[in-house]
């Protein structure tokens, strides 16, 4: 997948919903996801986890630690960690 975050408007929540529920269902394989569904019950585990965290930085522009992105657990959770840090 391509650096997304030239392309994308991180001050947008509802676009970073998008991208996290994009780029959840490209690293699982699957269809709809829900936003309060947690990684591991979707069907995620460690090593996915790990592919979740390049493609989440990748799409911010930043790089986000893995257990950041572990505790954040859901795609609301997970989509507030690609907000633009405050200026």
């Amino acid at each position: 997948m391509p650096e997304l975050h030239a392309n994308i408007d991180l001050d947008d929540s509802s676009v970073r919903l998008e991208t996290v529920r994009s780029i959840w269902r490209d690293v699982l394989g699957a269809g709809e996801i829900e936003d309060d569904v947690t990684f591991l019950d979707a069907g995620g585990n460690s090593l996915l986890l790990v592919a979740l965290v390049e493609k989440l930085s990748d799409a911010c522009g930043r790089t986000l630690k893995t257990m950041d992105v572990f505790r954040a657990q859901t795609v609301k959770g997970q989509a507030a960690l690609l907000a633009p840090p405050s200026r």
